[in-house]
């Protein structure tokens, strides 16, 4: 967060958090009311660094197309979602960005001649990179 959100949290008393509307396992609103995932978490973590209390926290659900202006008008404080860093969003947009929190789509591969028969079958062999046929 910039130093005026900073501020602007502690004076609000809460934090104003961006959320993708519906993803299992990063933000789901359970049927008592209560959003969980890592999103969610990642909020009431970050709640309760700057404020003490991890409930101190308001979701604004928004999607892909939402999320920045969101963040640039203040309408949020920040965000948690599918926000893939990129040079153009990092030069343009005029955000802050913390550090990378999860990874999409990682994979090992197993160089040719290693004898892989399947998953699980290449016990004591070593981690390659990608090899093209």
């Amino acid at each position: 967060m910039q130093t005026g959100t900073l501020e602007d949290v502690k004076e609000r008393g809460y934090l104003k958090f961006g959320v993708k509307k519906e993803l299992i396992g990063f933000s789901k609103l359970g049927d008592d009311g209560i959003r969980r995932g890592f999103d969610a978490d990642t909020c009431r973590t970050v709640a309760a660094a700057v404020l003490g209390d991890a409930t101190r926290v308001k979701f604004f659900p928004s999607s892909g197309m939402e999320r920045f202006a969101a963040v640039k008008s203040g309408e949020v404080d920040m965000i948690s979602f599918s926000a893939t860093l990129t040079l153009s969003r990092d030069t343009v947009l005029g955000l802050n960005w913390a550090g990378i929190s999860y990874y999409d789509g990682q994979g090992f591969g197993e160089g040719y001649g290693h004898g892989c028969r399947g998953e699980g079958r290449s016990v004591g062999a070593g981690i390659d990179r990608f090899a093209s046929p």
